[in-house]
């Protein structure tokens, strides 16, 4: 019997019964009184609220149909939290006060030219803030810790020790068992890390350079005209497809079922990259399942194996495995869950081959011992981990974030730190690490709004707030930025003929037909398998779909002016060609 959610559920319930006509609202001051706002790309929001010092704050604020971005201004206006971590659903704001005075929560939508959308904010908690470091993280993850939630698993390590260590919610709802540092919880692509550090112990070993080609170990792969070495695979700048996306489009759900031979057929079957190797970063799941297979042809051993023989056992990770097929897994694990009407929904384990990549299920207990070998290395020398921390691919234009080696490079208030994420099948997790204090976090959670990446943030704002070198000042209220505003033709124009676009057409890459025809005002894209997707005109040949893999539908014309392929792009795949046959 599904049980209804103790905090979530009633966020849900005052979205679909809440109009809020209050004009108090105007005043903008935030309350437990939940307000319903509409807002656009051009507007921004902020609200005020009055705290003494040592308050603990949480707030939740639920994005409906636009996606939000939060920042938070303390009363000398230093910006003490920034919260993007979600496109749609809830975001949650939490933060303890320094200081007294009036702080502001500033609410925009992160695209400019975003249609309306709305979003509804409330105040959960006004508390008194605890006393030691310990009782503070416990606070800060209280709401997950009650009975039939989902929740987390916490670990903190700082000069070589485990400080702090605890279990929020439960494991499995519906028995009510606890979740605790020695629950398995799936660590999603954080794994990717023990991929990197596995490629590097080769390389100490004389086994293989990382400015070797790829196709020296694996020919399979097709000759793209450029060389693609391991470190391009490592630091996301190799210019592969994303598989996750390569796979919706082929037919097979990222969400599974689908197995190794499914994975390698669709990665050996394509024929161009998104760009240049080593020209951008582009995050990509598809060169670390790659990696994996490099690991098993050099060694003539098992991925799995080889990593549990060369890495887990020698750093003790005794309760660390590798997922990829329900049969065999073992249990005293947390199911996952995600939200449904109001309502947690267990996610089912499936097969799915993201070997290499991530899909790897660990303890936070075991995940400590990973975090101090980087300070107190017990497994590779003080030479390999300095060499895996050197600067990577820089994953934006100001260059501030560099990927390498598995883990991002950037900075957190002044000082250096590296961190990584994963989420997927509903779990998600964070690891951070600031190598200079030799402290570290790990966060696990089993629910898919764990808010994880900041409150692994706010970890570091607990233990390390007398470190931090710099403030990080703004002198410009969110609603006085100025936006960059990109005008894009939507009105369809009058002479389109849709009937031209119409026809069967097929990806050799991806080995799959869709039909494209059309129904009122737009296009759909079916096919038997994946189903229908509308396609809505935004301008010239170029449409938008309805789903996330087919954002980006360019149609092409031939030398007769007649409709002859179109082009599939999105977030990590680009130009996926398809011809039409009749």
């Amino acid at each position: 019997m599904k049980r209804k959610l103790y905090f979530i559920s009633m966020i849900f319930l005052l979205i679909v019964n809440l109009q809020c006509n209050d004009k108090s609202i105007e005043n903008n001051i935030l309350s437990n009184k939940r307000i319903t706002k509409e807002i656009s790309g051009n507007q921004a929001d902020t609200f005020f609220i009055e705290l003494e010092k040592n308050r603990f704050i949480f707030a939740s604020l639920f994005q409906m149909g636009i996606d939000l971005y939060v920042k938070i201004v303390d009363p000398q206006n230093n910006i003490i939290h920034e919260i993007d971590q979600l496109k749609t659903g809830p975001e949650f704001i939490s933060f303890t006060t320094a200081q007294s005075g009036k702080y502001k929560i500033l609410v925009k939508p992160t695209n400019p030219i975003a249609g309306t959308g709305s979003y509804n904010i409330g105040l959960e908690k006004n508390i008194k803030t605890n006393h030691t470091k310990e009782e503070q993280v416990n606070q800060l993850f209280a709401e997950f810790d009650k009975d039939h939630n989902p929740g987390a698993a916490v670990a903190i390590v700082h000069n070589g020790n485990v400080i702090f260590k605890n279990g929020f919610g439960s494991s499995d709802i519906e028995k009510n068992t606890k979740i605790n540092p020695s629950t398995k919880l799936n660590i999603c692509s954080i794994g990717k890390q023990f991929t990197a550090f596995a490629i590097a112990l080769l390389e100490e070993k004389g086994m293989l350079s990382v400015t070797d080609d790829v196709r020296k170990y694996i020919p399979e792969l097709n000759d793209f005209g450029s060389k693609i070495t391991l470190l391009d695979l490592l630091n996301h700048s190799s210019g592969l497809r994303e598989i996750a996306d390569l796979l919706e489009l082929s037919g097979k759900s990222s969400n599974g079922p689908f197995s190794e031979e499914d994975v390698m057929k669709i990665i050996y079957r394509q024929k161009e990259l998104n760009f240049q190797p080593g020209s951008e970063y582009l995050y990509c799941n598809t060169g670390y399942i790659l990696l994996a297979e490099v690991i098993e042809r050099i060694t003539k051993k098992d991925y799995t194996e080889w990593i549990t023989e060369n890495i887990f056992k020698p750093l003790e990770m005794n309760n660390t495995q590798f997922y990829y097929d329900p049969d065999n897994f073992v249990t005293d694990f947390a199911w996952s869950y995600t939200l449904e009407r109001g309502n947690y929904k267990k996610e089912l384990l499936k097969k799915v081959w993201y070997v290499g990549a991530g899909n790897v299920f660990s303890t936070v207990e075991d995940m400590c011992s990973w975090l101090i070998n980087f300070d107190y290395p017990k497994l590779g020398d003080k030479e390999l981990i300095l060499k895996l921390g050197k600067k990577g691919n820089p994953m934006n234009k100001d260059g501030n974030d560099t990927y390498v080696y598995g883990r991002v490079n950037s900075k957190y208030k002044g000082l250096d730190y590296y961190w990584h994420g994963g989420g997927g099948y509903g779990y998600t997790a964070q690891i951070i690490h600031f190598p200079e204090n030799k402290f570290g976090a790990i966060i696990l959670s089993n629910f898919v709004y764990g808010g994880v990446f900041n409150r692994a943030r706010q970890i570091a704002d607990i233990y390390l707030v007398d470190h931090f070198p710099l403030s990080e000042n703004t002198n410009s209220d969110i609603n006085r930025e100025e936006y960059v505003s990109i005008k894009i033709n939507n009105i369809l124009v009058k002479s389109l003929n849709l009937k031209n676009y119409e026809g069967t057409y097929y990806s050799e890459e991806l080995d799959i037909y869709y039909s494209i025809f059309h129904r009122g005002n737009n296009l759909v894209a079916s096919n038997s398998i994946v189903g229908e997707c509308s396609l809505t005109h935004v301008n010239g040949d170029i449409f938008s779909g309805d789903r996330w893999y087919f954002s980006n539908v360019k149609f092409k014309k031939s030398k007769k002016n007649e409709i002859c392929e179109f082009t599939i792009t999105n977030d990590r795949v680009r130009n996926i060609k398809f011809k039409k046959t009749h």
